[in-house]
């Protein structure tokens, strides 16, 4: 109700915080459409597609190419943040041992993430 009720003054809080509480309940699908809400709201917040990618990754085993996909499509937006976007997509990629595309992708070497 609350999403909807700000729908018109781009108000995405409302969708993220039913994101946290879906995942909570461990309800993935749920929570994805509640992120997808905000993006559609938010498209410069950086920080959605974070939390979407993690979800994808940590919660609903998703395929690696559609957390690239996402990241991809943030980083084509118009505005968005890429202090944010950036370390978060390079930890990403060399997660998943695409350290080349990384340097590639964002300018980060892997090196910045190791322990």
């Amino acid at each position: 109700f609350a999403g909807k009720k700000f729908e018109d003054k781009k108000i995405y809080q409302p969708y993220q915080n039913l994101a946290n509480v879906y995942v909570i309940l461990k309800k993935y699908d749920k929570a994805e459409e509640a992120l997808k809400e905000a993006i559609k709201l938010a498209t410069e917040v950086g920080d959605l597609y974070i939390r979407l990618a993690d979800l994808y990754q940590n919660l609903m085993n998703a395929p690696s190419q559609k957390i690239i996909d996402l990241y991809e499509s943030a980083l084509h937006r118009e505005s968005y943040q890429p202090d944010v976007l950036y370390p978060a997509y390079a930890r990403y990629l060399c997660s998943i041992g695409k350290d080349k595309e990384a340097v590639e992708k964002t300018k980060l070497s892997c090196d910045k993430f190791k322990d």
